[in-house]
């Protein structure tokens, strides 16, 4: 595969990525009924999906999963992420990450192939 497909494709996942930590933490922000409780609830959900990426999806993680188990991981916390703009009403932003996602992912994944 072309290097500048394999290159644009790194970036798209790195920018997906943190799309996903924003969108977790906005719908946390959303469930939350006070100040503290919708900011608690942001950082949280924010950190929880950082320490997983951290753990089994980082490339220079210990911890990090083999592949096809890894790009399966990487695929289900964007489709999270998309599910929380969707929970947002947020459909054009849900539908357009959940595309991107897969179309990385899948790139990503038949490289290695």
């Amino acid at each position: 595969m072309s290097q500048i497909i394999l290159s644009a494709n790194a970036a798209l996942a790195f920018i997906l990525e943190l799309i996903m930590f924003y969108s977790v933490g906005s719908y946390g922000f959303s469930i939350g009924k006070t100040s503290i409780t919708k900011w608690l609830f942001a950082i949280g959900f924010a950190l929880i999906a950082i320490a997983l990426w951290a753990i089994w999806a980082a490339p220079k993680s210990e911890h990090r999963l083999s592949s096809p188990a890894r790009y399966i991981f990487e695929w289900l916390m964007f489709m999270a992420g998309s599910f929380c703009f969707f929970k947002l009403n947020h459909i054009n932003w849900a539908v357009g990450t959940a595309i991107l996602a897969t179309i990385s992912v899948f790139i990503a994944y038949s490289s290695e192939q």
